[in-house]
């Protein structure tokens, strides 16, 4: 799942809030 892979790339850049969508 590509999404799921961009969700973790941003989670690294500082984002807690993709980690929550997911």
């Amino acid at each position: 799942m590509a999404m799921v892979r961009a969700l973790n790339r941003m989670t690294k850049a500082g984002m807690p809030e993709s980690v929550r969508i997911a």
